[in-house]
This record gives structure tokens, sequence and C-alpha cells, in this order.
């Protein structure tokens, strides 16, 4: 009987750089599509604060002034 090694073991240590290269893009396309959402959800939430508090533009410029 001869030794038998375990297909799966054999293919992920042949391409480890290819599994490296794989996984760095992936956790870049998550920070992306996390950081678009945020970004779209921040904004919403300014318009929703800014719709409930209005407060009108000459009144924000006298209290910069």
């Amino acid at each position: 009987m001869g030794k038998e090694e375990n297909p799966s073991l054999r293919a992920s240590s042949a391409y480890p750089a290819k599994e490296e290269k794989s996984k760095l893009w992936g956790i870049l396309l998550f920070g992306f599509i996390g950081a678009t959402a945020t970004t779209l959800a921040v904004g919403q939430l300014r318009r929703t604060r800014e719709w409930f508090h209005h407060v009108p533009v000459s009144f924000k410029l006298q209290s910069v002034v």
C-alpha cells in the first residue's frame, strides 16, 4: 500500500500566492463596499436630520458671523 495524498491539500499548497492575492482582493472589495455603504448611510442621516430640524439659511449665516 502506497502513501495516498489528499488532492485538496496538494492544490492549496501548489498555489499559495494565488490564494493570498485572491484573499487580498476580497478584503479590498469588502472594505470598498463597507465604505460606500457608510457614506451613503451618513448622507441619508444628515438629510433626514435636516428635514426634521430645519433651520432657515439666514439663521445659519447669522450664527456663523
